[in-house]
């Protein structure tokens, strides 16, 4: 007896046809990218070609394991998207901003670059100590959301130095 798997089908229905093109347009990748460099880890048998009769409605049944990898790969597309977006946004560093990043300075008595060699590696793509170096000095009005977030922690992480004997 051999190792069989049991398929289950999924009726392919309008509902499904529509859920599958609402989730490949989430993405904004066509169906040939999503399955770019993917031939050793999606199913057997899932192909361009099966995706495109999918949404055709010339089958009237869709395996449940290609369903559902094609969803995992849409979720999986947008929520590497999402964070791409994320990354991206930026704020103002107000004067409140400012004077919170100077004290932690203070407090810690670490500028950017003694700041920076506690971090865990890699840092976040495009943060480096000429980067804080210009928040710190004011020249710089505008970050990337993230690389406050990440500079803030790593200040909050550190104790105050005790004072000296």
């Amino acid at each position: 007896m051999g190792n069989t798997q049991e398929i289950v089908l999924l009726p392919n229905d309008k509902a499904l046809r529509k859920l599958v093109r609402s989730k490949l347009r989430e993405t904004g990748l066509e169906i040939a990218e999503m399955l770019r460099d993917t031939h050793e880890i999606r199913p057997a048998g899932l192909t361009l070609g099966t995706i495109i009769k999918w949404m055709s409605g010339s089958t009237r049944f869709i395996r449940k394991d290609h369903f559902d990898w094609l969803m995992n790969a849409c979720n999986h597309q947008i929520a590497k998207h999402q964070k791409a977006e994320q990354e991206k946004q930026r704020i103002t560093i107000d004067s409140d901003m400012h004077a919170l990043l100077l004290s932690e300075i203070e407090r810690t008595q670490m500028g950017a670059i003694r700041i920076l060699r506690l971090a865990p590696r890699p840092l976040p793509e495009g943060l480096n100590t000429l980067k804080l170096q210009c928040w710190i000095s004011g020249h710089t009005k505008t970050t990337r959301k993230t690389h406050w977030k990440f500079v803030m922690r790593l200040y909050a992480s550190v104790e105050s130095p005790s004072p000296s004997s």
